[in-house]
């Protein structure tokens, strides 16, 4: 078994970006922005899709599978979230999302929504989602990032594929079948995206390993990770994701809903 570094890698995101200097406007916070600067931002995130999270319905034999592997990592609560969404709340989400004070939290989310700044721990968002904290904190976007936290990428690899040809994107169909199953969840909850989900990533390829060998990991850090890049990526028209997951925050935090 390759055994995993304890380094923390390059996380492959840039730094809580700077706003740009700005004009001056009377009347903010408002309920719905806090700054002008936001307001005039809120245009570029109407269009984009909402990515829900959802339960994956299968066989029984795979969804005792995966509820187990699920339970062993203890992320089981995951599975089990409302169906509600609140589309406008969840883009004011990503529109005023920003990196937290470093000072307070090593690595914590900070949003406004309907008139409430609020500061989202790695801690508190545990408690919110009834989810276990993980024994190391990874997150990156390439395969050299993952070649410095394991010893031996190649055993990754061998433990949760069929075949695989070198110098190739992994694709779902080398995968083993159960492994199958599990990346199917965790495109739809953990690295969420639209489209096809036919090849896996680096990171889904590391997600897939840890799952096989029960290995625990940080899902909040994974998690508010993925927020922060949806935010980063606002020119791409990435997807918004993990629309049940917030109506849980906000409902933690008294957020008016029907606002």
């Amino acid at each position: 078994m390759p055994r995993t570094k304890r380094t923390r890698p390059e996380l492959g995101e840039s730094s809580s970006p700077v706003p740009p200097p700005q004009q001056q406007h009377d009347g903010y916070p408002i309920n719905d922005f806090a700054t002008y600067h936001y307001e005039q931002t809120y245009e570029h995130f109407i269009t984009r899709p909402i990515i829900t999270g959802r339960n994956v319905k299968l066989p029984y034999k795979y969804d005792s599978l995966l509820l187990g592997k699920l339970d062993t990592k203890g992320w089981l609560p995951l599975n089990y979230l409302p169906n509600k969404i609140y589309p406008r709340l969840l883009r004011l989400f990503y529109v005023h999302l920003t990196l937290g004070d470093k000072q307070n939290e090593p690595f914590s989310l900070t949003f406004y929504v309907m008139g409430k700044r609020i500061t989202l721990s790695l801690r508190r968002f545990a408690q919110i989602i009834g989810v276990e904290t993980g024994d190391l904190q990874f997150y990156f976007q390439n395969e050299a990032a993952l070649e410095k936290i394991v010893d031996d990428v190649t055993q990754i690899y061998n433990t949760i594929c069929d075949n695989r040809f070198s110098g190739t994107d992994l694709q779902v169909s080398q995968l083993k079948p159960h492994i199958r199953i599990l990346h199917r969840w965790i495109v739809k909850n953990i690295t969420p995206k639209k489209g096809h989900y036919n090849s896996v990533s680096c990171f889904q390829v590391y997600l897939l390993y840890c799952f096989e060998i029960g290995q625990k990991l940080d899902l909040c850090f994974i998690l508010l990770k993925e927020m922060m890049l949806a935010k980063l990526d606002t020119l791409s028209g990435r997807s918004l994701p993990f629309g049940t997951l917030l109506t849980i925050i906000f409902k933690a935090h008294d957020v008016n809903l029907e606002g």
